[in-house]
Order: structure tokens, then sequence, then C-alpha cells
């Protein structure tokens, strides 16, 4: 049988057309039926049976069923959903629409949505192969041409080039002279600034980067096969609402209603237990200046791995009645452990996803575990962010708490190992020996302390010759700026934290410079400035900038 990769599914009319790829880089179409479930719950429960005779009378509906799903806010009680099923899409819009403006149901798990959880119960799942069934850490990707449209100078810059090739074919356009052939010989479309007309693009999918920070194809297709939106939506979504639809998606395999609206918010609370529980992470006031052999440890996916741990997720936390009561770190707020929590399952499953992605250790694995650590980095502040389907501030508070405490704890126990910790911010430590040098090995043992001492893995970020901390810019304060440090690495690389720099590296060329550096980065007091006055004065401080292709 041949082996083929869905580009991507359009819905028609009462079909789906399914875009296929081959190994040689073929393309195909084929015509499936799909039906599309609608989740309804009725106003009345009592009244559910009735409203499904009803439905089953409407044209255009295949199969109307009713299941029985876990009720929120604590997911123990059993109600009855509707499930309709239909081949047309906007037909099942349109139903539940009017059937909530008549006051008989109201649709529920709007999200993953109808097209997605159609297209996934039929095994259309963008960017997998026909023969795949689960989401495997190793797989490979077919030979995709990739148009990428940049306009430079008001004329349009063409990019023609295969994945996995070196070679490509660029040339110039006029302002909205399009090359219709190049873009047929084109698999995917990456458009920089929005020029391309959909009419023109066809069935292709059309990458606009603009919501999405990832803009490499080879994280996008991980975040497409993690929440089985093709290419040109994945890239349209936030991060935020890649998560929800994983999260979505997994709500309906557990049979979890999800309303509309979201339940269980923030209740009445004085200003003493606001300022109690609700801080952030744990950020130090260095003292400014240069220091030698500094070694930053920092923990993995911290916040990600403490709701993963603690199994933190709005129907865990404050639970009435548990049975098996977690209270870490003497929080404020008490978790159940009845039941894994959804948004804990999920986080774990993307933490050791990403795990086993890095331990590949190649150039595509490494677009793909950063693309995953997008995500864990946006779960956290959703789930305190009051628009969020699945957040509880409670839950958001929890992490926080736990997160300072671990924080402090390693603080106690590096320094009672005879080091001396310079800063920490949030997850990270900065830490020295009487500015000697810190062997690997004994950096080591510290390391496996730590971690077994917080009960969250460490690991060593970055291994300084010398870190600036520089002033804060406020005049009458004498304290380094918390969010803000500059380093050499051993390796030679130039670490610069608080600027957006635009070059993916910059390397010291020249060590007899290196002095010249140090008073450079010690005296420079613009942080907006000091990426383009590094990258200006390049050549003078002996530094490499390098792009990234």
């Amino acid at each position: 049988m041949k082996e083929e990769w869905l580009l991507r599914t359009i819905p028609h009319e009462d079909v789906a057309i399914a875009v296929w790829v081959d190994e040689e880089g073929r393309v195909s179409f084929e015509k499936r039926d799909v039906l599309y479930p609608l989740y309804l719950l009725s106003f009345k429960e009592e009244k559910t049976a009735a409203l499904r005779e009803d439905l089953e009378n409407v044209e255009g509906i295949y199969e109307v069923s009713i299941e029985e799903w876990l009720s929120p806010p604590w997911y123990e009680r059993k109600v009855k959903l509707l499930k309709v099923t239909s081949k047309n899409l906007l037909f099942l819009q349109r139903l539940g629409k009017e059937l909530e403006n008549k006051g008989l149901a109201q649709p529920v798990n709007t999200q993953p949505g109808s097209l997605l959880l159609g297209l996934r119960e039929h095994g259309l799942k963008a960017c997998y192969w026909s023969s795949e069934k689960n989401n495997e850490i190793t797989y490979h990707v077919p030979p995709l041409r990739v148009l990428q449209v940049v306009m430079r100078d008001r004329k349009l810059v063409f990019t023609l080039y295969e994945l996995g090739s070196r070679e490509a074919v660029s040339w110039e356009a006029g302002s909205y002279d399009y090359p219709v052939d190049y873009i047929d010989d084109s698999h995917v479309i990456i458009d920089y600034n929005n020029v391309i007309p959909t009419r023109l693009a066809g069935w292709r999918p059309v990458i606009r980067v603009n919501r999405n920070p990832v803009d490499n194809i080879y994280g996008l297709i991980e975040l497409c096969r993690l929440s089985c939106m093709d290419l040109e939506r994945v890239s349209r979504s936030s991060i935020g609402e890649i998560l929800t639809t994983i999260e979505a998606f997994r709500a309906v395999e557990k049979k979890m209603l999800v309303p509309k609206a979201r339940m269980g918010g923030d209740t009445w609370r004085d200003m003493d237990s606001l300022l109690f529980t609700d801080k952030g992470g744990l950020i130090g006031s260095p003292r400014p200046g240069l220091y030698l052999n500094v070694a930053q440890l920092d923990f993995s996916s911290l916040y990600p791995s403490i709701i993963a741990t603690h199994n933190i997720s709005p129907e865990t936390l404050n639970k009435p009645e548990c049975t098996n009561i977690h209270r870490p770190f003497g929080s404020p707020h008490v978790i159940c452990l009845d039941k894994p929590g959804l948004v804990a399952t999920v986080l774990r499953e993307l933490v050791n996803r990403r795990e086993s992605i890095k331990k590949l250790g190649d150039k595509t694995s490494s677009y793909r575990e950063k693309a995953i650590k997008w995500i864990l980095v946006a779960s956290f502040g959703y789930l305190g962010y009051r628009n969020s389907r699945f957040g509880n501030i409670y839950a958001y508070e929890t992490v926080t708490w736990v997160a300072r405490e671990v924080l402090k704890r390693a603080i106690t126990a590096t320094e009672e190992s005879g080091y001396r910790v310079i800063h920490f911010i949030v997850d990270s430590l900065f830490i020295s020996k009487n500015n000697e040098k810190i062997e690997k090995e004994e950096l080591s043992r510290l390391i496996e302390k730590l971690s077994i001492i917080t009960g969250f893995k460490i690991k060593i970020e970055n291994m300084y010759k010398w870190l600036i901390i520089p002033r804060t810019n406020h005049a009458y304060m004498e304290r380094g700026a918390t969010n803000r440090y500059y380093g050499l690495t051993l390796d030679g690389k130039l670490i610069v934290k608080g600027s957006i720099c635009g070059w993916s590296e910059a390397l010291l060329s020249d060590p007899d410079k290196e002095e010249e550096l140090i008073s450079f980065l010690s005296s420079h007091n613009h942080p907006r400035k000091l990426c383009e006055d590094i990258l200006n004065n390049a050549v003078r401080l002996g530094l490499n900038i390098i792009y990234e292709e």
C-alpha cells in the first residue's frame, strides 16, 4: 500500500477533500465522507430524549445519540448530552445557533470544534502518514516544496526550496507580480507580508507568520501533529489556542463536559489573603558588577513540571469531597489526587515528549522541541488567564507558591555546599565559588543533590568565563538589574539577556579584544540600543555575528 502524508483536508459541501503528498512529493486528492459531531446540552435535562426524537426527523442530520458525560466543576456527576452528526459542517453550525436561540439546547465542547473532531474520528489527521496511528517521537516528512515570499523595497522576493535540501531558487518580481508557475510547483507557501491571495494559493496551506511565535516549518509540523490543525491554521493560531485545542481533545476523550462560559472563577478575598497567596516567581536583587567563573543552573520546564508532578488542574484544586488530599510545600490551596487532572495529564505528556525529542539531537528535532517549549511556556500563564477555557486562579497561585519554595530550597542547599548565589530568577540560579573555576564533576554532584532536595530536574544552562550584571536604570538605586545580564561562555559565545537581538549567535573571534568587550558592556547604559551598538561595533569588539539560516 502506498504511503501518503496528509497535507490538509478541505470541507466542501457534503464531502471533504483530502490533499495527500507521497514519498516522491506527488500530490493526490481524495474525496472522503466525514461525519462531523456536535455536542448539545439540553437546557432541561428531562427533555433530552424528546429533543432527540425531534432532531432525528430534521433533514441533514445523519444520527442523534444520547451519551453520559461528566459535569463541571468537579466532574463527578454525570449528565446526558446529545451527539448530533452530519456531513455538512455549515448546517451543524447553524443548527447549534438555532437551538440555542430557541432556548432548547446549547452547544458544549465547542473546542476543538466539529471540524477537527470529525476529521480526527475519521483518521484524517494533518501532518500524519496514512499508516500512522499514534504520534511517534520519530517521524519523517515528505519532500515538501516550500515557496517563501517576502516584500523587500516594494518588490516581492520569492524563494523556492525543498525540505531537506540546501538548494534553492530565488528571484525578484514587481510589486504584485505573482509567478504562477512557481506557486503551482509548491506544496506550502510561507507568506511573511500577507501578499499572496487565497485564490492563487488554491489547496496549498499558506503560512502567515504573525500570531504564532513558531516560524520554522518543522516546529509548525510538530504543532500540527499535536493539535490536528493543518499548517495554515496552526500558523495563524496563538500558542494559547493550540494548547487549549490539545486540552479540549483530551476533555472529549474523557467525556468531560466543557461549557462555553468558563466556570469556577475567583471568589471574593480580602487584601491580606491576596498578598499571601497571589505572588509571582522569586527574583533576586543582585549586586551589579563583573563576576568570574559563573555557572547558570536552570530547572527543566519548572512550571509545567510542577503542574504535572502535583496534579494541578482546575478540577483538582480545593475539591470539596476528596479522599486523597495533597498540600505541596504548605500551599494555601489543597490538591485532590483521587483522579489525574486534565491539565496535569496533558502537560506531563508534553514535558516527556519534549525531553524525548531533545535526545534525538539533530537540527530538525531542535525546532520541534522549541515548538513544544512555547506551549509549555504558555501553559502556566493560561492557568491564570481569565478567558482560558481550562484556567483557574487557585491553580495558578499554587504553581507560583511551589516554584518559590523550590527555589528557596535550592538556594539554601547551594550555599550550604560552599557556593555563592550571585543571582536567581524564577527558575534559574547563577552561582560562583570565590571566582575560582568550577569543575563540571563537582557541579554534577551539586545538581544531583538539588534535584533530590527539590524533586525537580536541574541542568547546566551555561558556564560563563565572566558575567556582567549591569546597574538598574534608576539613578537613585545602587543595585543590579534583575532581568538583564551579559556573559561570555567558556566556548566563546556572547550571551545577551534583557535586550532583543536579531542574530542567532555572537562569537568572540579575537581573544585580544576581550578586555575591550568587557569595558564596552560594563559601561553601556541603554538596554534598547545595546544589540544595535554591538552590531555596529562588532569588528572593534572582536565579535563574529551569525544569523539563522
